[in-house]
């Protein structure tokens, strides 16, 4: 996607399992993808980069309460989550607040390629997504 999409980029935040960030950045690098997938680390300023952000991936196969989900659609951002992980897919109405994909690389990827081919439907998607978080 990123030949195609030379536009977008990945930022990953939170914090860091040094050998999982070191051996990623190795693949990276591999690719020529330095300057487009960042690892950013911690913040204490996570919703000024959701303000920034267009889209919110969020592929875990398994989480509690999905905090960082809950933020980014309280701050209108279309996610894609993935249909193995129960508690986000509580969070996520297919279709109508965010889009919900298969567990392998190549779903996540067409999803996230609908979202950045359609402007329209991101900021559709954000604000049903607010809506949705309003209860929360």
């Amino acid at each position: 996607m990123a030949s195609k999409y030379p536009e977008w980029n990945l930022k990953i935040w939170g914090g860091n399992k040094r050998r999982y960030v070191e051996k990623m950045k190795r693949f990276i690098h591999s690719k020529s993808l330095d300057n487009r997938i960042l690892f950013m680390g911690r913040t204490h300023q996570i919703e000024d980069e959701y303000y920034k952000a267009d889209i919110f991936g969020f592929p875990s196969a398994y989480e509690g309460f999905p905090n960082a989900l809950g933020e980014a659609m309280s701050s209108g951002l279309p996610s894609v989550v993935c249909s193995d992980c129960t508690s986000t897919c509580e969070l996520i109405s297919n279709e109508y607040n965010g889009l919900i994909a298969d567990p392998s690389s190549e779903d996540i990827a067409r999803k996230l390629e609908y979202l950045m081919q359609d402007k329209q439907k991101r900021v559709e998607l954000g604000k049903a997504a607010v809506l949705t978080m309003e209860q929360y």
